[in-house]
């Protein structure tokens, strides 16, 4: 059965990140060849950084009525969403999910900065980016009060 480790960049090898890492690790045999899975893990704060950023955006516009609305909105002008459903023939496209399971890092911090794009140009164009940047520091540093 696959195990999965975390690890951690030393150097030009990668070592493990924790004691149950480690305890795998210790039990391949010297030399033995293993496959491994490379995956960044999501970064919460990342995370957390979108919802400030959606909840800044959605106070500065009215074109939709709720925060998912936004996001789904997002979704779709960024690409991520599937096709090729139908009902009675027409087509519908149904966005994608962006839940740490879906996306690793790596994909979540490209999503995120064309999510950053479209709403910067399509959705508040008129809104500084170092001002959306300071409100979005600020509903991050409520939240670790």
């Amino acid at each position: 059965m696959p195990v999965e480790v975390l690890l951690v960049r030393e150097k030009s090898k990668l070592a493990a990140a924790d004691p149950i890492s480690a305890e795998i690790i210790a039990n391949i045999k010297l030399r033995e060849t293993v496959t491994a899975s490379i995956r960044r893990p999501r970064n919460p704060k990342h995370h957390r950084k979108l919802w400030a950023l959606l909840s800044v955006v959605f106070e500065n516009q009215t074109a939709f009525a709720t925060v998912e609305d936004l996001l789904n909105a997002i979704k779709l002008a960024t690409g991520l969403f599937d096709t090729g459903k139908t009902v009675d023939g027409v087509p519908y496209v149904v966005p994608q999910s962006i839940s740490f399971a879906s996306m690793d890092q790596n994909r979540f911090e490209q999503w995120y900065e064309k999510a950053l794009d479209v709403i910067m140009t399509k959705i508040v164009p008129l809104i500084d980016r170092r001002d959306l940047e300071s409100r979005i520091n600020e509903i991050l540093d409520g939240y670790h009060s």
